[in-house]
């Protein structure tokens, strides 16, 4: 990933696709059997991207687990799993790409510019999915998207 300074130019980012491909909420018997109310959850986040360099593209799939938990922070026997993907079209897409034989490098401020706009979209989408659910509408914790994206040796 570069760490060149590129200009994001908000107006040149299309998102032009939002595909849910995963939707899963499972509740145990014993949940069914003596419901609580969550005080809190578990929040594990994956993601997945992929680059088009002759289309200007990038897809950002992201992948969500929620489990709720009661008081003590044991599972509660709730979960919920989201998978959801983004499809950008980046009009200077050209100008944050240095491409060499068989591999694309992202400058790190479009990954992060994509990443947010894919991971703040999935918050809204979740939190409405999960109104009127044992989850009653999960709020997602902010987080930052360059450590994220960091953190993550697999990016490209």
């Amino acid at each position: 990933m570069s760490k060149e300074k590129a200009g994001i130019v908000p107006e040149k980012i299309n998102l032009f696709s939002i595909n849910i491909f995963k939707a899963d909420l499972e509740t145990s018997d014993a949940y069914l059997d003596n419901p609580q109310k969550s005080k809190s959850f578990e929040f594990n986040l994956a993601h997945n991207f992929a680059h088009n360099y002759d289309l200007n593209r990038s897809r950002y799939r992201l992948f969500f687990l929620l489990k709720a938990l009661d008081e003590t922070g044991q599972p509660l026997g709730v979960k919920v799993e989201y998978g959801i993907e983004f499809q950008f079209e980046v009009e200077n897409f050209k100008d944050h790409v240095k491409k060499s034989k068989d591999k694309l490098e992202i400058d790190i401020h479009l990954a992060a510019t994509l990443y947010t706009l894919s991971y703040s979209t999935a918050r809204g989408i979740i939190y409405d999915r999960t109104r009127g659910t044992f989850f009653n509408g999960a709020i997602l914790p902010v987080i930052d998207p360059y450590k994220a994206l960091v953190e993550d040796k697999n990016m490209n």
